[in-house]
């Protein structure tokens, strides 16, 4: 099997005064001169994909896979720093591939033993880039997390009654995203950045 995907978006974030009234109006007075930001993201993606089973022997089957992707986020903008308008216009554009795999083993009629690998990825999001918060400051820096999943086990069943998955598994997880308390100017700050890896396992 074989697959592509194409994505192709645009964003608009704003914040800026809105009406005095009691009825519920989500309009802007000045909307084309917003008084505390006004961003637009665009993001662009395009990934190839694909998987195919091979039937090695009756009993033994193994399945391997990939991705490939292309990922171009960039925003325009201005935000509003003690009344002065700060603009900024920023570009992110990064293309990997992501492998997996996996091997089935048929030990019986009722038993099967399998195992997996496979690749993961998770981009930097909008708010990652820019949150319009006095009290939260953003890593200009901060990058995309990787990492993998693993599985290994044995599945079947006996009888009619009974039927089983015993596994054991591990997630990694790289350059996770998260907020940390650091000094900036004297003060303690929230700070959005790559905090940590981390490792999951049962």
């Amino acid at each position: 099997m074989i697959g592509v995907r194409v994505y192709d978006g645009k964003t608009t974030r704003g914040q800026g005064l809105g009406t005095d009234g009691r009825d519920p109006d989500f309009s802007f007075i000045n909307p084309n001169a917003l008084e505390y930001n006004n961003y637009t993201f665009y993001t662009t993606n395009y990934a190839v994909f694909g998987e195919h089973i091979f039937q090695i022997t009756p009993r033994l089957s193994v399945t391997p896979g990939f991705r490939y992707e292309y990922i171009k986020v960039d925003f325009d903008g201005y935000f509003n720093d003690d009344g002065k308008l700060m603009f900024e216009d920023r570009t992110n554009t990064r293309s990997f591939p992501l492998l997996g795999g996996g091997i089935q083993y048929q030990i019986n009629d009722e038993i099967n033993f399998y195992a997996n690998i496979t690749e993961g990825f998770r981009g930097v999001h909008f708010n990652d880039m820019r949150v319009e918060n006095p009290n939260l400051e953003v890593d200009p820096d901060v990058k995309d997390s990787d990492g993998y999943n693993a599985d290994v086990g044995f599945r079947g069943q006996i009888g009619q009654l009974l039927s089983f998955d015993i596994n054991a598994f591990i997630l990694a997880y790289n350059d996770r995203i998260g907020v940390i308390t650091r000094e900036i100017d004297g003060e303690p700050r929230l700070y959005r950045t790559n905090i940590a890896n981390s490792r999951n396992r049962e």
